[in-house]
């Protein structure tokens, strides 16, 4: 064998195994990409095939988080945000289920007070809450400000 030959061998596992680690990669982008896409549908056509339901407030939790970036630069402040947790009754089946939201005014939903949300009874697990939802995720500096 020449020296060729033999260095087309080394360097052809090295390269076979990057274009499987690529293709490996690719595939689960892909793969994550498409479910991410069809979650989002799925609680899209909440609106138009979820059926009305009400839920018992049962607890707040309360979540810091810290935004994305480069730690070392600079301290990155902490957000406080609130997840809601719920209880509900299947109307058939009679099996309780709970209902978590992300919600940002934890003061609109006091302990044992009800929550009206939209579910799809086939699948218990697709659920989100009604009217608040976009309230839920307002943007802190799109408060409204009093005017002179």
């Amino acid at each position: 064998m020449t020296a060729l030959s033999r260095l087309a061998k080394i360097l052809s596992i090295p390269l076979i195994a990057l274009s499987l680690l690529l293709n490996i990669s690719l595939g689960l982008a892909i793969f994550f990409i498409w479910r991410i896409i069809l979650a989002v549908k799925k609680m899209a056509d909440l609106e138009t095939t979820g059926t009305q339901a009400i839920a018992t407030v049962t607890r707040i939790e309360t979540l810091e988080t810290r935004s994305l970036g480069n730690s070392s630069r600079r301290t990155m402040p902490t957000r406080t945000m609130y997840r809601l947790v719920a209880t509900w009754q299947h109307p058939q089946t009679g099996k309780s289920y709970t209902l978590r939201a992300t919600i940002r005014h934890p003061d609109r939903f006091p302990i044992g007070s009800s929550v009206s949300f939209l579910v799809n009874y086939d699948n218990p697990r697709w659920h989100r809450l009604e009217d608040l939802m976009m309230d839920s995720y307002t943007n802190i500096n799109d408060q409204p400000t009093e005017e002179s």
